[in-house]
């Protein structure tokens, strides 16, 4: 199962390019692939760090931007949606874990999507939220890493000070992913197709 998704993300990236409709396609049969083995899968130390299993974490974020790219929410759908949010994070749901989670991507996707750049807040929308969401790939590498690092080298229940240098650290090595690796390897010019594929 995984070859075949490594295969078919291979063939996302050679074939499909920037024609919307082929990559939404792609994109929504590699995340229901993925949905589905995130909620059968069984082996859940599988299902926390390997990508086939959380893909459609981050690609439900790219659909509902494609998919609801010319629809306008009014300011009462966001309310609600960050009401749905924040109740799903706060109350212990009756629910297995693996339903808990989906709810919160597809209200939080929904919530993104409805601040858009005809309606919403504006603070979604400001310099820095924007640079966050940039850099938001490199967040979600480097959380792991430092924060497995500092359970297993420092202590599993950090204080308030460790809580921010954790952050600061973060942050900072999500940056200079950013500048030196991602911004690189998205300017064609400088690296191309077949050499990503290769590299």
């Amino acid at each position: 199962m995984i070859g075949k998704i490594k295969l078919l993300f291979l063939i996302f990236l050679l074939f499909f390019k920037h024609k919307k409709s082929r990559i939404s396609f792609v994109l929504l049969l590699l995340s229901t692939t993925s949905l589905l083995l995130f909620f059968f899968g069984h082996d859940n130390v599988l299902k926390f760090y390997s990508i086939q299993y959380r893909f459609f974490e981050l690609s439900f974020g790219g659909l509902g931007f494609i998919l609801f790219d010319k629809i306008q929410f009014n300011k009462l759908i966001s309310q609600v949606l960050i009401i749905l949010v924040l109740l799903i994070l706060s109350i212990d749901l009756p629910i297995p874990q693996e339903a808990k989670l989906f709810l919160i991507v597809i209200f939080s996707v929904l919530l993104l999507v409805s601040n858009n750049k005809f309606s919403g807040y504006k603070f979604l929308s400001s310099n820095i939220m924007v640079y966050i969401g940039k850099i938001s790939f490199s967040l979600y590498m480097w959380h792991q890493i430092v924060l497995a690092f500092s359970r297993y080298l420092i202590t599993d229940k950090p204080n308030v000070a460790e809580i921010i240098i954790y952050l600061l650290l973060i942050f900072g090595l999500s940056i200079l992913s950013y500048l030196f690796i991602e911004t690189p390897f998205r300017n064609k010019n400088k690296i191309g197709t077949k050499s990503f594929l290769v590299i």
